[in-house]
């Protein structure tokens, strides 16, 4: 008896070192990401703090998707009111000459200027599509417009972000 006292005990001991441990990685493991704007000044830290907002409103967004509970269509009008305001924004955002580090950006965007703002233009339009889903919210019809906006998302930064 006293035997599997000791056991537990030791039990307890050794589960909390491995969940510190498994905290202190995931914190040393994050601390490049939380450091990726940093340097970052003017238009390149507004794009880029622009983008992260985009982003985790794609992922709050993915996360109703994959959810069951009954969609808010009010979440979804802010969600499309964000989208469509950042669509709007962001292809201002990139001046030439402005892709120096810390800047992710890609220098082809002078080169190819059209086809970038094209891709906000876009951008906006997937927005309107989901303002329209905000009216009789379908989780089906959510994901498919989920995967065509990050279509457009996707091929933006495989042409116009510099390799990482």
């Amino acid at each position: 008896m006293a035997r599997m006292r000791g056991m537990t005990e030791l039990r307890k001991t050794v589960g909390k070192y491995c969940l510190r441990s498994a905290f202190m990685v995931v914190c040393i493991a994050s601390v490049p990401f939380a450091l990726a704007h940093d340097g970052a000044t003017g238009v390149v830290k507004e794009r880029m703090e622009l983008m992260s907002m985009l982003g985790k409103t794609m992922k709050s967004l993915k996360a109703i998707i994959r959810n069951t509970d009954p969609i808010d269509p009010a979440t979804l009008s802010r969600s499309a009111e964000a989208i469509r305001g950042h669509s709007g924004q962001m292809a201002g955002l990139f001046p030439a000459g402005s892709y120096d580090k810390p800047s992710e950006a890609s220098p082809v965007i002078d080169d190819r200027r059209q086809e970038f703002d094209a891709l906000f233009l876009e951008l906006g339009d997937s927005a309107k599509r989901l303002a329209a889903l905000a009216e009789t919210p379908d989780r089906s019809a959510l994901a498919a417009w989920f995967r065509d906006t990050g279509r457009v998302c996707s091929n933006c930064h495989k042409i116009f972000r510099a390799a990482r």
